[in-house]
């Protein structure tokens, strides 16, 4: 990726059109669109200064995408160039039938490198399960303009209640709603199992599994053998 540079909007859209692969969605800073070399573009609604849509770009991470290139419009910039997430929304696809124990390993690397970029002064802005990418083998976490610098400061416990609520909140509602799970083996305000989804999750399955006398391997076995415990 490198950075690009137009004389005017008009170009900017003549090569994103050119070199689009297909459209990706859109938010409330700008539309996302796939390139022919397998990257992202987002082009901005409105100009930025450089300084604040690449805060980021010197930042590695496992599990949030950030802005990495800019495509400038004389001295502004109008869009901001990333790396491509492949996969699924959590949003769009709840992933019932995946292993229990593989997804609190997969969820244990977005919550290291959480705790990793919190620790950098960033916090995390505007999260939800439409913003994080699934693909089976990882979780990747987009739309990161939004989110605040503040050097010196670390925003693990603010960044944990932001990410990790919202997703165990869509990931478990179906193991939630039974009221004696939520009461005995809820995670809301816990900050030891929002930042450990490695031994939480299998915990909860373990807790599901001697509760129920059955063994289970997905989310979609612990609802079951639930249902048919309490609806019997």
């Amino acid at each position: 990726m490198k950075d690009l540079h137009f004389n005017n909007l008009n170009t900017l859209q003549q090569y994103i059109d050119k070199h689009k692969v297909k459209s990706l969605g859109y938010g409330k800073d700008g539309t996302c669109f796939l390139l022919d070399d397998n990257s992202v573009i987002k082009l901005l609604y409105s100009d930025y200064y450089p300084d604040y849509v690449l805060q980021f770009k010197d930042i590695d991470s496992s599990s949030f995408i950030f802005a990495k290139n800019c495509a400038y419009v004389g001295n502004y910039v109008r869009a901001v160039i990333m790396e491509y997430a492949h996969g699924t929304s959590l949003s769009k696809c709840k992933p019932l039938n995946q292993k229990i124990n593989l997804l609190s390993d997969q969820l244990q690397v977005v919550t290291d490198s959480l705790n990793s970029i919190s620790s950098q002064g960033i916090l995390i802005k505007d999260f939800h399960c439409g913003n994080i990418i699934y693909d089976e083998i990882s979780f990747k976490i987009i739309d990161t303009l939004p989110y605040l610098y503040l050097s010196g400061r670390n925003y693990k416990e603010d960044n944990l209640y932001e990410v990790m609520n919202r997703i165990y909140s869509f990931l478990l509602e179906d193991i939630m709603k039974y009221r004696e799970i939520a009461e005995q083996y809820g995670y809301v305000g816990d900050l030891d199992k929002l930042a450990n989804p490695s031994s939480y999750l299998r915990w909860l399955k373990s807790s599901i599994e001697n509760l129920t006398d059955q063994p289970i391997t997905t989310l979609d076995d612990a609802e079951k053998v639930l249902q048919k415990k309490y609806f019997k």
